[in-house]
């Protein structure tokens, strides 16, 4: 690549990390014109336009992008969510606690992330988290699969706070095994 074409790539970055006097539908025109993904901008840009960079695609993910943005919990579950793949080939990687990787679980991701996500979590925890087996268990409910580390008390958590009881009977009868 030309350094004046490099040069000109990265004005365009610049710019549109600077673009915080656009509006937002007018900043998201202008960001899914740019060509390339960039690094996370150290500069200090408005949540709303973070929010389309990361909508679009527009910010390389990885660790210390994600890092960035560590003080903006809504958007670093939408950061991990967009770009699920890339987190789940190597979730070692971004260090995520189970309550962010719980709101993952409220996205729109494939079944099967949902399953890798679930079984990264301390699943013990939702014993005292009933909030937390209530989102898990109809995920689990719809899922044709065995999750390993389910033992007895996570199981009635799950049984016990999974809405309707339709899924409670369903949880039960796919966990009598346990």
């Amino acid at each position: 690549m030309s350094y004046s074409k490099r040069a000109r790539l990265l004005s365009i970055a610049q710019i549109s990390f600077e673009a915080g006097a656009l509006s937002d539908e007018a900043y998201r025109g202008y960001v899914c014109a740019l060509p390339n993904q960039f690094e996370m901008p150290s500069i200090g840009i408005e949540s709303t336009k973070l929010r389309i960079l990361i909508e679009e695609r527009k910010i390389i993910f990885t660790p210390e992008s994600l890092a960035e943005i560590d003080d903006e919990r809504e958007l670093q579950v939408l950061f991990v969510a967009m770009n699920i793949d890339i987190f789940l080939d190597s979730p070692d990687e971004f260090e995520l606690d189970d309550d962010l990787l719980a709101d993952l679980l409220k996205f729109e991701i494939k079944p099967s992330a949902k399953l890798k996500i679930i079984e990264m979590m301390d699943l013990e925890a939702i014993i005292d988290l009933p909030e937390r087996a209530a989102l898990i268990g109809p995920i689990l409910n719809g899922i044709d699969a065995t999750i390993s580390n389910l033992n007895g008390d996570v199981v009635h958590s799950l049984i016990l706070n999974t809405m309707p009881l339709a899924s409670q009977i369903s949880l039960l009868i796919s966990t009598t095994h346990l």
